[in-house]
């Protein structure tokens, strides 16, 4: 999380003129943390299902029937959320440069 909102940060002090308040610079905004994002969520992915592969056997059936069941519904929740909160943070911090 901290090195999300680093990217995010310096992307937005780099980017200033190319994130504005207009359509093409929310465009690039949300592009750029659509990418970034991306990255991370695969990350999330791979970290979490680590996690369940380490559980005792018992446990490990039932938790991998669970994410699979789940995964589709909440990763994509979880990225939209993730995707809109770091653009808004790079959107303010090029604001804010400028």
């Amino acid at each position: 999380m901290i090195w999300n909102l680093f990217l995010h940060i310096i992307a937005g002090i780099v980017g200033r003129h190319i994130f504005t308040l207009k359509a093409s610079g929310i465009l690039w905004c949300l592009l750029i943390a659509a990418i970034v994002q991306g990255i991370d969520m695969i990350r999330v992915f791979k970290s979490h299902k680590k996690r369940i592969e380490r559980a005792s056997p018992q446990l490990r059936e039932e938790q991998m029937r669970n994410f699979r069941k789940r995964a589709p519904v909440i990763m994509p929740q979880i990225y939209v959320g993730k995707v809109l909160l770091y653009g808004a943070i790079t959107l303010i911090v090029s604001a804010i440069a400028r």
